[in-house]
């Protein structure tokens, strides 16, 4: 069988190099915030008798960890390709988001469990102590927020996510302490922790969804396949084409495969070379950063043409 094949973009990748290393050193100052302040939070509820911040501090050492696995992975992630991975280490932030999630699953059941007992039985809590505590979350977590704008991986994206939620749910309890302070409303307390515990679940879900659809090889989602078909088949010399596979690395890095058949003026190599200099070119416009093209002459059988 005359078949060519043809590699493209082996120099690829290296411009989205700048980024990665500003996405770790945001990620290495907010992993340290975090981290210090749900210390601080873990006192606080104690301290307080509040299950809704004792809540915020596992969700905050949740994201903490989550922060200081996605920090490593994401160094790790900038590696180049070696022998044993040829594609390199882009996955390891992907396997970064789903060791979060799994971490943020099982903390939000745990809350939840702690918070239906109390609900049953509400204990006093300080009120003013939460209120103060609120406060603080709420800034912490607003700036930690800001120095992450700009890093635009799925892992700072979900790290991103983690912190607006926290300013959210410290606004929450910032409400439910004034109810606490000023009326003794303490069933307030659990019912705020219920509440978050349950908005968490809520993201993490989608969060592992997407993870999920990367490890599996889907095609990624803002791609369309027939589009692309129809861009290669609008090139004359490209009689059909077959075996195309589309994949993504971790959300931003997609690799692309196919085999073109050619039409029988165009069988030396000369005569493909512009072809498909110009077919990468698009295709690389398209989002795709990895190309593999493989050529076939009208007519030649191929192996995998059921595929």
């Amino acid at each position: 069988m005359s078949e060519h094949h043809h590699h493209g973009g082996c120099g690829h990748g290296h411009h989205h190099h700048h980024h990665h290393h500003g996405d770790s050193e945001n990620m290495g100052r907010a992993f340290l915030i975090n981290f210090s302040f749900a210390i601080l939070e873990l006192f606080g509820g104690f301290w307080t008798n509040s299950v809704a911040i004792l809540s915020d501090a596992l969700h905050d050492f949740g994201d903490s960890l989550a922060l200081g696995i996605a920090w490593g992975l994401e160094r790790y992630a900038d590696k180049g390709r070696t022998k044993k991975y040829s594609f390199g280490h882009k996955r390891y932030s992907v396997l970064g988001a789903l060791i979060t999630a799994s971490i943020l699953v099982l903390g939000s059941l745990g809350i939840l469990w702690a918070a239906i007992a109390r609900f049953m039985a509400p204990e006093p809590s300080n009120g003013l102590g939460m209120l103060g505590f609120a406060i603080l979350g709420m800034l912490v977590n607003g700036w930690a927020v800001f120095s992450l704008k700009g890093s635009d991986s799925l892992n700072a994206k979900a790290v991103r996510l983690h912190l607006l939620e926290d300013v959210m749910g410290w606004l929450i309890v910032f409400i439910g302490s004034l109810g606490i302070y000023f009326f003794e409303w303490y069933w307030l307390d659990p019912l705020m922790s219920i509440v978050l515990a349950l908005y968490i679940l809520y993201n993490v879900s989608k969060t592992l969804g997407q993870t999920f659809e990367i490890f599996l090889q889907a095609t990624p989602a803002n791609i369309d396949t027939d589009e692309i078909k129809a861009f290669l088949l609008a090139e004359p010399a490209i009689l059909d084409l077959h075996d195309l596979h589309l994949w993504t690395m971790d959300g931003q890095s997609h690799i692309f495969s196919v085999h073109l058949v050619v039409d029988k003026a165009h069988q030396q190599l000369a005569d493909l070379l512009p072809i498909k200099a110009k077919l990468e070119a698009g295709l690389k416009e398209k989002g795709l950063s990895h190309v593999t093209l493989a050529f076939e002459l009208e007519g030649s059988p191929c192996s995998l043409a059921d595929c």
